[in-house]
């Protein structure tokens, strides 16, 4: 009974994540980009830097993802176009200058916001490719 209720609890905390996760606009994807820098550049991070770059790390994760295998999304950027999976710290990059080159889209989804940098640092493979 109590794992039955360990499981209810860890799946109801993991749909709250998932559902913060997909509501994210730019304005929170831009605070946890600026935590990473901080974190991976010259220091001076805080406390609420960690928590921050690791959310932010783990939505460009999970939005490459998400483009490289779902069905319609592979269409408009090729998984061969993308870098290896092993070049998270590339795509965090990536996705951050975007963010910092276009700030008027920070109210924009935070996974359109990935989709669009990805497709402008990886354009379509042409037809045939």
């Amino acid at each position: 009974m109590k794992r039955a209720i360990l499981f209810a609890v860890l799946l109801l905390g993991t749909g709250a994540v998932i559902v913060q996760a997909q509501e994210e606009t730019g304005q929170g994807l831009s605070l946890g980009w600026h935590s990473f820098e901080k974190i991976s550049g010259s220091g001076g991070s805080t406390g609420t830097d960690l928590p921050q770059a690791a959310m932010y790390m783990g939505f460009v994760n999970a939005s490459v993802q998400a483009i490289r295998y779902l069905p319609g999304l592979s269409r408009k950027v090729s998984p061969l176009s993308l870098p290896p999976v092993g070049s998270q710290d590339q795509m965090y990059a990536i996705v951050g200058k975007y963010l910092d080159a276009h700030p008027k889209a920070l109210s924009m989804p935070a996974f359109r916001l990935v989709l669009l940098a990805v497709l402008a640092a990886f354009p379509p493979l042409p037809p045939g490719a």
